[in-house]
């Protein structure tokens, strides 16, 4: 199986190294490690240029940061991957992650009647996510593991299968998900959000009926700093574009509850990836890149897509 690991960074020179050599350094050995600069204006480039001649790396630069969720969408429709997994700039995966992860999926789903009841939609065939736990250090130093205890109404979560695991209400990570081609093909793309893009699509995965499997070890890192996006002035809590955001993030839950009908639900949820502001700057390696076909890509960005694989 040949997987992607997709770092997305923006003025992150200080510590993006650390991601890259966990990435490049997993067990499972199937992979490619890409960075999608958002346009940085340090010296990120100066500092992975070391790695353009080693053939699992790809370092892609876009003009006019586009925002993570774009840069996510970009990845998932020009690499070549069986399955993908993101990692953020400032954490880093353990050296195992990947490899727990992939063996997961060979897992079948095995859900009690009353959960597969909550939503029509639920596939009981296959794994198509797999979450971990996550060990992560705040500011102030303390330490915590999330997804300790899982909940799998967690907001809606019926696709949940944690085994062992009692039924008690704490975060799991979506940034910790290794996720199928399929689900991208199926559902679409990411939600052009600065933030909650995770949590917006992990709704639509799970309600397109996408099986998630948590792997009860804390194989994802994860560091606060005060250049985290969730503590930045226009994004941290409390601030009024992340209320708005998650105003909006709660209209789109009443929405999908109010949508029974399936057909409905897939016409009016499968994101079609669009980035109308699309350029790119600097592209380390273009060989191996193509547009993924089976994925929804509105007809302009295609275009530019095209334009950039056919150099």
């Amino acid at each position: 199986m040949k997987l992607a690991i997709v770092i997305t960074s923006f003025d992150r020179a200080f510590c993006v190294e650390r991601a890259i050599g966990s990435a490049l350094a997993q067990d499972y050995q199937d992979i490619e490690v890409v960075v999608f600069d958002d346009d940085s204006k340090d010296n990120t480039q100066a500092v992975v240029e070391k790695y353009f001649e080693n053939p699992k790396f790809r370092y892609i630069r876009v003009k006019n940061n586009l925002g993570q969720a774009q840069l996510k969408n970009i990845a998932i429709s020009i690499l070549q991957y069986d399955a993908i997994c993101f990692l953020d700039s400032d954490d880093e995966f353990t050296l195992d992650k990947v490899a727990k992860q992939v063996a997961a999926l060979n897992n079948k789903p095995q859900l009690p009647t009353e959960y597969t009841n909550v939503i029509p939609y639920c596939n009981e065939d296959d794994i198509d996510i797999v979450l971990t736990k996550a060990w992560g250090k705040f500011l102030d130093g303390e330490e915590v593991i999330w997804g300790d205890l899982a909940n799998p109404f967690y907001w809606i979560f019926p696709n949940l299968v944690a085994p062992n695991i009692p039924h008690a209400s704490t975060p799991l990570l979506w940034t910790t998900a290794l996720l199928r081609r399929r689900v991208f093909e199926h559902i679409g793309g990411f939600s052009n959000l600065r933030v909650m893009e995770d949590d917006e699509f992990r709704t639509r995965s799970i309600m397109f009926g996408h099986n998630i499997y948590l792997v009860t070890e804390p194989l994802y890192r994860f560091y606060k700093t005060p250049e985290s996006q969730t503590l930045a002035e226009e994004t941290k809590p409390g601030s009024n574009n992340l209320n708005d955001i998650h105003d909006d993030f709660q209209e789109f839950i009443l929405d999908i509850k109010k949508t029974t009908n399936r057909d409905e639900f897939e016409k009016k949820f499968r994101r079609k990836i669009d980035i109308p502001e699309l350029e790119f700057d600097i592209v380390s390696r273009h060989e191996g890149l193509a547009v993924n076909e089976g994925i929804p890509i509105s007809e302009q960005t295609s275009a530019i897509l095209r334009e950039l694989v056919n150099q």
